[in-house]
């Protein structure tokens, strides 16, 4: 009973961590855009790769070395979170043009379905860049 309990307390804490860290990325992300915006004359498309490239590399090494605590990594890790990281865009994408543009939903309908992306996202990383 004492190691599942280790086992459901060190989860908590890694998913703690996890959510951390999705918030210091998205407000990178949301920073790094909007100064590009303000100050820069590149156009949304451009600021929104650049964001996300400087955003992706907060949400990776903070996940790899203290969410997951993980050393040394390797080009495969970093494609493995490319691909999950990847897998969570095309999710958000779907659900938003499935309920704003085919079922004329309002869009806040579909950010709280977006809401389940991160906890794909966590599985997704946890199994296939962390356990696999």
């Amino acid at each position: 009973m004492i190691k599942s309990l280790d086992q459901f307390l060190s989860e908590v804490l890694r998913i703690s961590r996890f959510g951390v860290v999705g918030v210091i990325a998205t407000f990178v992300h949301l920073l790094t855009f909007s100064l590009l915006m303000e100050y820069t004359n590149v156009g949304a498309l451009a600021a929104t790769i650049i964001a996300f490239l400087i955003a992706f590399s907060v949400t990776f090494f903070g996940n790899f070395y203290w969410t997951f605590e993980r050393t040394n990594p390797e080009l495969r890790h970093i494609v493995r979170m490319v691909t999950v990281a990847g897998c969570g865009l095309v999710l958000n994408m779907l659900i938003a043009v499935i309920v704003v543009d085919y079922l004329s939903l309002p869009y806040l309908v579909a950010a709280i379905g977006m809401l389940a992306t991160p906890v794909i996202t966590y599985f997704g990383m946890k199994v296939i860049l962390f356990d696999g």
